[in-house]
């Protein structure tokens, strides 16, 4: 027993170094009222009417809330709706143009093809009043060349 007693009187020396100090004791009690009085702000009822203020609070904005937003959403469906529209008739604008403009594409390509059918045909008809006159030419001359031999063979064919 006498191993236990001088442990016990060596702990208390410790302890007395340790806390029997008067500036460690003051800490210690500031500590300890401090934690106190954060304590006491967190007891049980204190926390229930803060959550209930909080909430009631809360429920208020929510309603303002959905109000704002049901009113941004009918804002957002006509503001949507009107610049569909404006969008559809641009492009029904656009395709009117495109319309137009391929109708005239094929009109002056029509006049297009046209001119240089004409012009075709008239190279043509050119072309083939020279091959005519030239034809011609060479038949005359081949019906005088063949009168010429002919006479020149036998003269009384022609006669």
């Amino acid at each position: 027993m006498g191993d236990v007693a001088r442990m016990v009187g060596d702990i208390g020396m410790i302890h007395s170094a340790l806390f029997k100090h008067k500036y460690v004791e003051s800490e210690i009690n500031y500590f300890i009222r401090e934690f106190e009085k954060k304590r006491e702000g967190t007891n049980e009822e204190s926390t229930m009417k803060e959550a209930l203020n909080l909430l009631k609070a809360t429920d208020v904005e929510l309603v303002e809330v959905e109000i704002l937003i049901s009113g941004l959403a009918n804002q957002t469906k006509d503001s949507t709706t009107s610049l569909i529209k404006d969008i559809q008739e641009k492009i029904l604008s656009q395709e009117k143009k495109h319309e137009e403009m391929r109708g005239l594409n094929v009109e002056n390509k029509r006049i297009e093809e046209e001119k240089e059918k004409a012009v075709f045909l008239e190279s043509i008809s050119a072309q083939k009043k020279q091959i005519d006159k030239n034809t011609n030419k060479k038949v005359i001359e081949l019906e005088s060349k063949y009168k010429v031999m002919a006479t020149t063979i036998n003269p009384t064919i022609l006669s």
